[in-house]
């Protein structure tokens, strides 16, 4: 399968809203559809399995519904961007508190479908910051760096910077002293502020501080941040984590 090849899953309790959205992706260049769930539960159950890159949930499902969902995948599969497809818009602000990646109304038109889909690959292009570049060739920043968060900035040394993860549109950062600061940033436009030579993409939703670093799990495909006396696990994304073991040495 091509490295460019965008895997999705559909999770709908309309079996006619799942043979009419898988139709529609399957017939979209670069798409696999590599799953489809009637319910939450069995959805959760196939994107942990599958790991996509996309989910496209309806909202209104059996038992538990796809915010739901999606609050769950937010923090168990980050790396899976969710697309909401449903018939109501009264659901849009539940739908981006819980981070969703784009919205959709049915019935989906194609070229919103198409519309949503560039906009995932845009955004993936654009976090493809290849590791090397991001620890020696990307031009010096001040050591100072500003966390612009809703009504102020606070301004930290970016050695005191131990973790950055994205939540949507915005990123929570972890510091040396054990605080954690949620700012209006993305994951991608903070990196652009930061130093390089320590700091270091491992997915989609992390960014290290190398300096931190006290152990690389192979089996489990993570490392561990010491921070303020306590342990941070941290998934490195499969396609990173040879780049990320020659680094650390």
């Amino acid at each position: 399968m091509e490295t460019n090849t965008i895997r999705v899953v559909v999770v709908d309790d309309e079996p006619h809203a799942i043979e009419t959205l898988s139709t529609h992706l399957g017939a979209m260049n670069e798409l696999n559809v590599v799953g489809t769930a009637a319910n939450a539960l069995d959805g959760f159950r196939l994107i942990s399995k599958q790991k996509p890159d996309i989910a496209f949930l309806d909202i209104q499902l059996p038992q538990h519904n796809g915010i739901e969902l999606a609050e769950v995948l937010r923090t168990s599969h980050p790396e899976t961007r969710v697309i909401f497809v449903t018939a109501h818009s009264e659901f849009t602000l539940q739908a981006l508190r819980a981070s969703a990646f784009d919205f959709i109304l049915k019935p989906v038109s194609r070229d919103e479908l198409a519309a949503a889909i560039q906009r995932f690959k845009d955004q993936r292009e654009h976090e493809k910051t290849p590791l090397k570049n991001s620890l020696s060739d990307k031009p010096s920043h001040p050591t100072r760096v500003a966390l612009k968060m809703k009504n102020t900035n606070r301004y930290v040394d970016a050695s005191d910077i131990a973790l950055v993860k994205a939540d949507g549109n915005y990123s929570d950062i972890f510091l040396s002293d054990g605080q954690k600061i949620y700012i209006s940033q993305s994951i991608g436009q903070f990196q652009q502020s930061l130093p390089a030579g320590d700091f270091v993409k491992v997915s989609r939703s992390a960014l290290i501080n190398t300096k931190y670093v006290r152990e690389l799990n192979r089996k489990c495909r993570k490392v561990v941040l010491k921070v303020d006396q306590q342990l941070l696990d941290v998934v490195v994304a499969r396609d990173h984590f040879k780049e990320v073991e020659d680094l650390l040495g």
